[in-house]
């Protein structure tokens, strides 16, 4: 079981600092195929960000258009949350997920620029000392040899595979004999989009078969695979279909979530599901989806402080590309100490692009 570092304490506290909006800016982000929104909030001489991870083109051109005038304010970091929500986010939206992940990059915006107005970190005000954090590496490819070489340039690295109906069994025991694979994404809980895996039997099987200790994500439950699952309920864990705390009333087998912040929409959201799975001891490990600015800083952070043992899909960018020579030294990663703002950022002064 991974050890949860937290109680909720202090949530009150971060929402108590006062705040000051002036202006909101939305601003593209890319980096090789992926773009995202960066999210900029400016107050008081401080600026806060937030990373919109949303893959449809047109969904982000449309967030880029949604006026948040409304926001602009002085007052608490509580009272901007309850404006927040009040919004309607999912104007236009080609899912409703769309809008958790719009008022994701808000929120983190508006927590971040409240730290920063208060010169204070949300390690400090949560009450909860950052430890360093356990990471896998997701290559989405079954490329054996690429994997390997990719072992060779980090030694030690852990990986989160994404198999497919393609995969033979020979394929299967080769990765297999890396022991390196922490956790298998069967995709079985997305039909009608591009990730979706069919659910297959004989993939499954072999699957359970050749990794016994990993954890199997996301299985398509039908009447065929629940049998074959039952045997290893302990190790099913959760990710696409948790998108509210409530939501873990509905999943069975249960033993770990892969928390996505941005899939919830709130930080209130994420310490109550990570609290009610300490209630209910289900593990929990954290990811992200494919963030290229500050929301990759902002998930690490939190799997610091929040999850930090266990496999988290939190990488440095870059780590998952099979086709990069940079090396790629495998260790856990460790919070920037000090670190005012919900941000995991460089020196001040020589931080990346989006952060002028």
């Amino acid at each position: 079981m991974f050890r949860l570092v937290t109680d909720g304490a202090g949530y009150e506290q971060l929402v108590s600092l006062p705040l000051s909006v002036d202006a909101f800016l939305l601003e593209r982000l890319r980096r090789g195929e992926r773009e995202t929104t960066l999210v900029r909030a400016v107050g008081a001489g401080s600026e806060g960000f937030g990373e919109d991870v949303t893959h449809d083109s047109e969904d982000r051109a449309r967030f880029r258009r949604i006026e948040l005038g409304s926001l602009r304010s002085r007052g608490t970091l509580s009272a901007a949350v309850e404006v927040l929500s009040a919004l309607d986010l999912a104007q236009e939206a080609t899912h409703a997920v769309v809008a958790n992940y719009r008022r994701w990059a808000i929120e983190s915006a508006l927590v971040d620029l409240a730290l920063r107005q208060a010169r204070r970190s949300l390690a400090e005000v949560l009450g909860v000392s950052p430890r360093p954090v356990r990471f896998v590496v997701s290559p989405r490819s079954g490329d054996v040899d690429a994997i390997r070489r990719l072992l060779v340039r980090g030694p030690g690295l852990r990986l989160k595979l994404d198999p497919r109906s393609s995969w033979t069994r020979s394929r299967i025991e080769e990765l297999a004999a890396l022991d390196a694979v922490d956790i298998l994404d069967l995709k079985g809980t997305y039909p009608g989009t591009a990730v979706y895996q069919v659910p297959d039997l004989r993939l499954y099987r072999d699957l359970i078969e050749a990794f016994p200790d990993a954890w199997i994500e996301d299985p398509a439950l039908t009447a065929e695979t629940i049998g074959l699952l039952e045997h290893c309920r302990h190790r099913i864990a959760w990710d696409e279909p948790v998108q509210a705390p409530s939501d873990l009333e509905h999943l069975e087998p249960l033993a770990a979530v892969n928390v996505k912040p941005s899939r919830l929409g709130s930080l209130a959201a994420l310490l109550e599901l990570v609290a009610q799975c300490r209630r209910r001891g289900v593990a929990v490990y954290g990811g992200g989806q494919s963030e290229i600015g500050p929301g990759r800083g902002q998930i690490q952070l939190l799997g610091a402080l929040l999850y930090p043992d266990g496999p988290n899909d939190v990488a440095p960018v870059g780590y998952d590309d099979l086709g990069s020579d940079v090396p790629l030294p495998a260790r856990p990663l460790v919070a920037p100490e000090s670190q005012v703002g919900f941000r995991w950022d460089t020196a001040e002064g020589d931080g990346p692009d989006w952060q002028r």
